[in-house]
């Protein structure tokens, strides 16, 4: 390198006598330096380039006088790599120090790297306040980079399924950890440890060939159920890992460990052979639940995923087997309800019960106003199931709208019936979820049902909860309001139970409120509870409402709703939810009035 300076040197003190040619003399013995040189003049021209550093004589005229970014054209090279070599070649020129960088040129039409370190060396007038030339020294490290992201490689990941090996799985939980404990304490993060059941018969009797490719499949199938932000390694074997970040709750992971288990249930089909006896037993833990540390957390997850392989494998488990087995009961409401779905099996699964609503009319007069309709399931494998415990669970799996629809349709059909039939004036009242009131497809779903069916929009009662019309607000209250101008009404139910503000009571278009059934249930308990149903009901005549107490199951309730001017009912004490043709007896005997002097039937509460 002194040498070359030194050459440089003598060529600077020859420059006025000297043609900016390549073809000097003065340069002719470093034409096959084993090193690229060029020369630049202060403007980033070239003024000399040697045979290592462009071979060809022509491509050498053409260039000779031009910039990086002619050089970069002429070579197929892309323009970003000038515009990065420019910010250093002018970081030299302003610092006057010599430049060190690592160049990375990308051949885009030949479709190759190339990596080369480049220094870049000014060269001073003597008194050291002028920048005569610049002259690029490079050597080509494309061997030596290549081979260090292959050791990387090796180091990281694994070369039969292309997944991140367990030295990876490791420094990611680590990194994980550490960055949950500094930003957010309260971060919750799955680790699914997953083993193979009877991976071992593949390699005993197909061969460790066809084990490899079985595996690639694997991590292929398993891969597609994730999302982008999750993780997946293979430890070695045929056990993988998974890290499923920022999960909402442990069901989330439940979720996604049998959608991994499902992705078994298809043979591996692997040449001519089918493999149809595999499957995946998982180990769930979540952090920082069931442990602060990697070690922590893969102990306990391994522990987890081998009680599946002692039992009857195919399955997964939490840590915790109380969390198992809540989540396993949830996994089933989902997949049974997607089933029923799927097949519209609705009226085999599905029934609706009525719940009179009664309206005093009289001193010791009542009559039937309406009636709520309720779904009740009976699923051949689950038996009943209480509509406190799958309608949640449905909202949160997106299930609610697909079958919600068939309630409307059902309970409005119904409806049209008992009215036409018995000639009564009644109204029916249909639950929606917070997620069909913020869709807009129930708006256009009521609209058809109103078309189709020919009912009087009036007679339809929409009942929603507090909160259900607090999140996405603008949205819900447009698509209340598009029903309320269809003619539907709408009552707040379980009103008192959730935290909306008066400011909302007075925003949303409802006609009635429902006071909780829990605040009546508990009048008897406290004077507060008594006061506080008086205050309920007279926020709802201030505010022009309808009010229906529900839960009305003995006189001592009725009687002080009547006292303080409450005149709608629902409960035990006039009936429990029936079926419909129990609600046409009622119709057909004329039990509209209902005086409560008489004998009260005493039906069971279930």
């Amino acid at each position: 390198m002194k040498r070359i300076l030194n050459k440089i040197s003598d060529y600077k003190k020859s420059m006025s006598n000297v043609k900016q040619s390549s073809e000097h003399s003065v340069f002719q013995e470093y034409e096959h330096i084993p090193m690229e040189i060029a020369i630049y003049n202060a403007q980033g021209e070239y003024l000399y380039m040697n045979y290592q550093y462009l071979p060809d004589p022509d491509e050498k005229a053409l260039l000779i006088g031009k910039s990086d970014r002619d050089y970069c054209q002429l070579k197929g090279i892309g323009i970003e790599s000038a515009l990065e070599r420019k910010l250093f070649f002018y970081e030299a020129i302003e610092k006057k120090k010599t430049v060190q960088f690592t160049e990375k040129l990308n051949y885009t039409e030949k479709g190759k790297i190339l990596y080369f370190k480049r220094i870049f060396k000014p060269v001073l007038s003597k008194d050291g306040k002028e920048v005569l030339y610049v002259i690029l020294f490079g050597s080509n490290l494309t061997a030596i980079i290549l081979a260090q992201k292959e050791l990387k490689y090796l180091a990281y990941f694994d070369k039969v399924t292309g997944l991140k090996n367990r030295d990876a799985f490791y420094q990611e939980l680590d990194r994980i950890i550490l960055e949950s404990a500094r930003t957010d304490p309260q971060r919750m993060v799955a680790v699914l440890f997953c083993g193979l059941d009877n991976f071992k018969m593949v390699n005993d009797s197909l061969g460790h060939a066809v084990g490899d490719l079985v595996l690639k499949e694997v991590a292929e199938r398993m891969n597609r159920m994730l999302r982008a932000t999750d993780y997946m390694f293979r430890l070695g074997g045929d056990e993988f890992t998974v890290i499923i970040q920022n999960i909402k709750n442990e069901y989330d992971a439940g979720q996604v460990a049998e959608k991994l288990i499902q992705e078994f249930d298809q043979p591996f089909v692997i040449g001519a052979h089918e493999i149809n006896y595999l499957s995946l037993s998982v180990g769930v833990v979540i952090f920082p639940r069931d442990g602060k540390s990697s070690e922590e957390l893969v102990r306990n997850a391994d522990a987890a995923m081998y009680n599946v392989k002692n039992r009857e494998k195919n399955d997964f488990q939490f840590f915790s087997e109380e969390m198992t087995q809540l989540t396993n009961d949830r996994l089933k409401i989902v997949r049974n309800l997607k089933s029923v779905i799927s097949k519209k099996d609705y009226e085999n699964q599905f029934k609706l019960f009525y719940q009179p609503i009664i309206e005093k009319e009289k001193e010791g007069n009542y009559r039937i106003a309406g009636s709520e309709a309720l779904i009740r399931w009976t699923n051949p494998e689950l038996g009943q199931v209480s509509p406190a415990h799958f309608i949640p669970i449905a909202e949160e799996s997106n299930l609610i709208n697909q079958f919600g629809s068939w309630i409307l349709e059902k309970s409005i059909n119904d409806f049209i019936h008992m009215t036409e039939k018995h000639k009564q004036n009644l109204y029916v009242s249909v639950n929606l979820s917070a997620k069909q009131l913020r869709s807009s497809q129930t708006v256009k779903t009521i609209a058809q049902l109103i078309k189709h069916t020919g009912i009087n929009p009036q007679h339809l009662q929409l009942e929603i909860t507090e909160t259900s019309y607090m999140e996405d607000e603008s949205n819900t209250i447009d698509n209340m309001n598009a029903l309320t101008d269809l003619g539907c009404n709408f009552a707040i139910d379980d009103f008192g139970v959730g935290f909306a503000s008066l400011v909302y009571l007075q925003k949303i278009p409802a006609k009635s409120i429902k006071i909780d059934r829990s605040f009546i249930n508990c009048m008897g308990a406290d004077t507060k509870n008594k006061e506080l149903v008086k205050s309920i009901i007279q926020i709802g005549q201030n505010l022009n409402k309808d009010v229906i107490a529900e839960g009305v199951e003995d006189l001592t309730h009725l009687d002080f709703l009547e006292d303080n001017c409450c005149r709608k009912f629902q409960g035990y004490l006039f009936s429990k939810p029936v079926a419909l043709d129990q609600f046409e007896t009622y119709l057909a005997d004329h039990q509209m009035i209902m005086p409560v002097n008489r004998p009260v039937i005493d039906y069971p509460k279930n």
